[in-house]
Parts: structure tokens; C-alpha cells; sequence
């Protein structure tokens, strides 16, 4: 499930990925996209656009995680992330937690591998923040 979820939020993250590439060309490169054999050209507009996705990716995961305690990807399967004890993330844990998740994904994906072993399906990143991601209903009181 979780996997889908990821899934979900990869294709929205993909398609504001899209747009800011396509921002980009039209504002630093004239409106034309390099040829894949320019290569200093290449690197120039990852050097910019790579910045500006991963900002809105992490805006993106901050919003909702403060605000429903799950990814849109996770609200539609009905997950939430907590903290072990159950209790919310502030917004260090949230970011901390962003930044792990990219050690579970330069591991070969042994970190998202380790959840299919463990008896809470927590993943590398859900060990080194101290959270883990559940299926049950929010709690009336948040907001």
C-alpha cells in the first residue's frame, strides 16, 4: 500500500517536475530545450530546476503532513504518519524524515525493502526518525 501511495505522489510530484522544467526553458533558455548532447547546457538546467523540485516536494510534504498527518498519496489509502508512540510530527521531524527517505533510496532501496522484514513495515527512514506509518483513522481533534 504504501508503495502505491508513494506511487500517487511521485505522479503529482512528476507533473509539477514537468512544469518548472518547462519554466525554466522558457526563462533561461530562451524557450529552447537543450540538445541532449549538450551536455553544459544540460547541467545548467538541472543546476536550476533540481533546487526548485526538491523545494516544492518538501513544501509539499511539510503542508500536508502538518495538516493531515499523511502525503495525498497516503490520505487516499487511508495511512497516516506518526511518530512510534503514536503521537504527531512536528515540522524538524517532517523535514528530517523528507531527507532520511533519500537514504532508503541511495541504498538500492534496502531502506523501503527493510518494511517487507519488519513486524511494523517501517523503513530505514521510519527507524532513523522514529516514525512509522499506519492504517487508522485520524483523530477528530486535529485539525
Amino acid at each position: 500500500m504504501r508503495l502505491v501511495a508513494k506511487f500517487a505522489d511521485r505522479v503529482i510530484l512528476y507533473g509539477i517536475a514537468i512544469l518548472v522544467e518547462r519554466a525554466v526553458v522558457a526563462l533561461a533558455f530562451n524557450g529552447i530545450t537543450p540538445a541532449p548532447s549538450d551536455w553544459p547546457q544540460i547541467w545548467r538546467l538541472i543546476a536550476i530546476a533540481a533546487p526548485i523540485n526538491v523545494s516544492i516536494a518538501l513544501a509539499y510534504t511539510l503542508y500536508f503532513m502538518l495538516r493531515h498527518e499523511a502525503t495525498p498519496g497516503k490520505l487516499i489509502l487511508g495511512l497516516r504518519v506518526v511518530r512510534s508512540d503514536g503521537s504527531r510530527l512536528g515540522a524538524a521531524r517532517i523535514v528530517g524524515r523528507f531527507f532520511a527517505e533519500m537514504l532508503s533510496v541511495v541504498t538500492f532501496l534496502t531502506g523501503y525493502v527493510m518494511a517487507a522484514f519488519d513486524e511494523q513495515k517501517r523503513t530505514l527512514h521510519d527507524y532513523l526518525c522514529d516514525t512509522r506509518v499506519v492504517k487508522e483513522p485520524r483523530n477528530k481533534d486535529l485539525k
